[in-house]
């Protein structure tokens, strides 16, 4: 009888080790499964342009840039100067003691600055006449919103 008891209790233990290896086993192997392709070489430079495009327009797609309406200011630039019109505009908006944030897509820009009132029209004056540097001190904080459009100039035939 004692030998049909330890024999039980020695198949019980058996067992629960077989129970406990097989989870054992399964994490073991996938850790060291994600530890290999961890290791791996990254995505070739065109993979990972072309899955940023795609990420790009799904967004722009489900999200589209806000817009404020009527009167927006469009600016137009050739492909060569268009990132230095961004920033001109964007510094343009901080140098009247305001903000610009900004959403960009291939061949436009769309800046929101947020200036103070008294300073609104200095700042549209200054990016329709391509006013590179201007201080304006002491502005109060009451602030609007100018939306301003750079975008590349179309070709003409």
């Amino acid at each position: 009888m004692k030998s049909e008891a330890v024999n039980k209790v020695l198949l019980m233990v058996v067992l629960v080790f077989v129970a406990l290896a097989l989870p054992l086993g399964l994490v073991v192997f996938g850790g060291r499964k994600m530890w290999q392709e961890h290791t791996a070489k990254p995505l070739p430079v065109e993979t990972s342009a072309a899955l940023r495009a795609s990420v790009e327009r799904s967004a722009n797609a489900v999200f589209p840039a806000p817009t404020l309406g009527e009167d927006v200011l469009t600016v137009e630039s050739t492909v060569a100067k268009f990132e230095e019109e961004v920033t001109r505009i964007t510094r343009l908006a901080h140098e009247v003691g305001g903000t610009a944030s900004l959403w960009k897509g291939e061949t436009r820009t769309r800046v929101l600055a947020s200036v103070p009132v008294s300073g609104e029209d200095v700042f549209r004056e200054a990016v329709r006449h391509g006013t590179k540097d201007m201080v304006i001190a002491g502005a109060p904080k009451p602030t609007t919103v100018v939306e301003v459009v750079v975008q590349v100039k179309k070709e003409e035939d």
